[in-house]
């Protein structure tokens, strides 16, 4: 990956896959980028949810 400071190594792990609907999502992510890990947890995922015109409006 290719920033300000120049090139850097950016490595994903996944992991704690569960089937929805007949499909392994990961619900754990671990993001290791120059030093710094971020660590992500989904609670829960949807597939295909309906979408509303406002889901998508700027809130104040």
């Amino acid at each position: 990956r290719k920033t300000r400071q120049g090139k850097r190594t950016q490595t994903t792990y996944y992991s704690d896959y569960k089937k929805k609907k007949g499909i392994q999502f990961p619900h754990e992510q671990s993001v290791d980028m120059g030093g710094q890990r971020i660590d992500i947890k989904a609670t829960s995922i949807e597939i295909n949810p309906s979408l509303e015109e406002e889901d998508f409006a700027m809130k104040e």
